[in-house]
């Protein structure tokens, strides 16, 4: 979206992992839904990810493995 973050808000998401070393990357998850994704946090274990709604404030998980 460059410098027009409103096209960003109203955007939906999909989830990458990243390895930082070789820059490849991997669709990791679809969310079932129209979210659009921030606030971003891996419980202790990595083996979710939670997210929130930025539309709707809600609370979601991913599960990883």
């Amino acid at each position: 979206s460059g410098l027009v973050r409103e096209i960003a808000d109203k955007a939906t998401d999909e989830l990458y992992k990243i390895d930082l070393s070789t820059g490849t990357k991997k669709l990791i998850a679809v969310p079932d839904g129209n979210f659009n994704v921030s606030n971003l946090m891996v419980n202790e274990s990595q083996n979710q990810l939670v997210f929130s709604d930025k539309n709707t404030g809600l609370l979601y998980k991913v599960n990883l493995k």
